[in-house]
């Protein structure tokens, strides 16, 4: 969710905030982690971490899943293996593609976050769980403006800094 927020942060729109070298390549990798983390949560059966390998009741918890982000599974097996065309396409091995497509984060998150609920409330214990963040919306929220402060104190600085005005 950090990773997600970093990247939403750094971008208005569909466009970077600051178009650099440096400021495209920091988006970037903030966005492949986002798809290598959700990729072995929801994508990869054969993963430790994937959820139907962690939660007690995999049955109970794929219809909240699926009933909370109001989606087919169909959809979102089809939305899985985009992410995961892209993580081993793009980011695990450069292939042959000559395309590579961003997709759309809405639904990996909403997915994360109620995974993230589901651990927390029932799958560690009481004592593990209190160092975790209660709500995963807030924490994203708290990385949102952590990382948008930083990408406009460097995108407008103040008089006598050493950043560049960059945004457009």
């Amino acid at each position: 969710m950090r990773n997600l927020a970093y990247f939403d942060a750094g971008r208005r729109g569909r466009s970077l905030r600051i178009k650099t070298p440096f400021w495209s390549t920091i988006s970037d990798n903030f966005y492949d982690v986002c798809v290598l983390e959700w990729c072995k949560l929801f994508a990869d059966p054969k993963d430790s971490h994937y959820w139907a390998n962690v939660v007690t009741d995999p049955r109970s918890f794929e219809r909240e899943l699926y009933g909370r982000i109001v989606i087919a599974p169909p959809t979102f097996a089809a939305y899985g293996k985009a992410l995961r065309h892209y993580r081993d396409k793009f980011v695990a091995h450069l292939d042959d593609d000559r395309v590579m497509g961003l997709a759309n984060m809405d639904v990996a998150r909403a997915a994360a976050e109620i995974y993230y609920s589901q651990v927390l409330a029932s799958e560690v214990k009481r004592a593990t769980a209190r160092a975790f963040p209660k709500e995963l919306d807030r924490y994203y929220s708290e990385c949102y403006y952590e990382a948008l402060d930083l990408y406009l104190q460097h995108a407008f600085p103040v008089p006598g800094s050493k950043g560049r005005q960059t945004e457009s």
